[in-house]
Parts: C-alpha cells; structure tokens; sequence
C-alpha cells in the first residue's frame, strides 16, 4: 500500500514518496531511479498448532533498488521466526525470500488510475520448519486511484504458484486492496482486504482484513502500525500485530 506524498524538494524530478508498507496491497510506484528503500518492522501472528495456541515473531523486510524511474529490484523475506506454544515449546527458523521487480508502466492521469506490474520469484531457501522445497512465485497488477484529495483506493489482482505444508506446489489466484483516508498530509489511516484462492492444494480461501495508520516524519521517512484478522481459511494467521518503518536513501 503506498502512502503518496508530494516531497518538499527543489528538483521537479523528485519521486513522491511511496512505501508498500503497512498494507496488504502494493503501490503501482517505483522508487525512482539511484534510489534504495527499505521497508521493514516486526510483525506477531496469533496461530494454532493443533490444539495449542502458538505465537510467531517475524521480521517482514522488502529492499526496493531503483534501476530507473519506472523499474525496481526487490529482494523480500521475512528474516528470522521466532515460534512460542502454549506448553513452552520453542522453535526458531530463517525465512523463505524472493527476488523480483517492479514496472511502473502507467501514470495516472484525472480518473484514470496509476498502473503497475510485480512479478517476484522464490527459490527453495529457509530453514527448519520454514523450508521450502519448491520455487514458487506470482505476477501481480497494481493500481492506484486518487478518488477524492483524502481518499484513495490500491486494488492488486495476480496469479501465483504456491507450496503447501506437505511440499505440494499449487496454482493460486491473488486479490488485496487497500482504501486509505488521509486525514493531514502527513497521517493516513487505512483498510485492507486479501484472499488468496485456494489456500492450498486441494484447499479453501484464505481472507485476510486489517486497519492500518502511517504517519510520516519527514520527506524520507515513515512509521506505520497494524492490527489484522483472519476472516475465513485455515492457513493465515487468526490475529496480527504488526509496527515498522520505511526509509529511503
């Protein structure tokens, strides 16, 4: 989800400031070109494990390269896990991540939205209970639509392979938006939805709902916090909580 803010600079070539964080959807906008983002945070999902309730610590993190105005490098993971059940067991693992882009390839222009594409790739890699054992990988489009001043709509829809708990490679359909509504220039509070069909091989929907806020502190810099639910599936986490940062160099 991109909070979009017209940077206070000299140079009229200045990129708006734009960060995939805290939303589900991703912003159509590339970084711009020498520039490097980092967009990262601690995120604790609420599963469970059978019958026992279990706590994970992860670190969400998505390096975006600017290669030129329109294209960016990505490199995702969410670092390290860190898994807690009710009767103390413990387990800790790396994560699984991806490499991608992203193609800025439509500026938006009165009703008509801002247009982008991102395809990211993920090689088998993790640890422990976070292994993959296949690639997998998806192609999303994103959008942006300035409805009014204040409010703003972020709809991604893609297709994607997917791998299941038993190693079973899947294809899946994508979906997320996120409707945000800015306050002040510098606040913006958001919603979000994403469902993922199917959820596994074989599988049932996944949905996913969460409100946001980011607030940010100066031309480069942004805080965000989010709180999410699972709405339907069994895959996805039954509560979020999630804080972080995006910075750009």
């Amino acid at each position: 989800m991109g909070l979009l803010l017209v940077a206070a600079s000299s140079s009229a070539a200045e990129q708006e400031f734009n960060s995939d964080r805290p939303g589900v959807a991703d912003g159509s906008e590339a970084v711009g070109a020498g520039r490097v983002q980092i967009e990262t945070g601690l995120l604790r999902e609420f599963r469970k494990a059978g019958d026992d309730p279990r706590r994970e610590t992860l670190f969400p993190t998505l390096l975006r390269i600017g290669l030129a105005d329109d294209w960016e490098a990505r490199l995702e993971s969410d670092i390290y896990s860190w898994m807690r059940q009710s009767d103390g067991a413990r387990a800790e693992a790396w994560a699984p991540f991806s490499l991608g882009f992203k193609y800025h390839f439509l500026e938006a222009q009165g009703a008509r939205p801002s247009l982008g594409v991102i395809a990211r790739l993920a090689p088998p890699s993790g640890s422990n209970s976070l292994r993959t054992r296949r690639t997998t990988g998806d192609v999303r489009l994103a959008a942006d639509w300035e409805l009014t001043p204040q409010w703003s709509l972020n709809p991604n829809i893609g297709l994607g392979f997917d791998e299941d708990d038993e190693g079973r490679r899947f294809s899946t359909r994508l979906f997320a938006t996120t409707l945000a509504y800015r306050p002040v220039p510098r606040l913006e509070l958001a919603f979000d939805i994403a469902a993922q069909k199917p959820e596994a091989h074989g599988g049932r929907s996944a949905v996913v709902s969460a409100a946001s806020a980011a607030y940010m502190l100066g031309r480069d810099l942004q805080i965000d916090f989010a709180l999410g639910a699972r709405s339907a599936g069994t895959t996805a986490a039954r509560r979020l909580l999630a804080a972080g940062f995006s910075a750009r160099f």
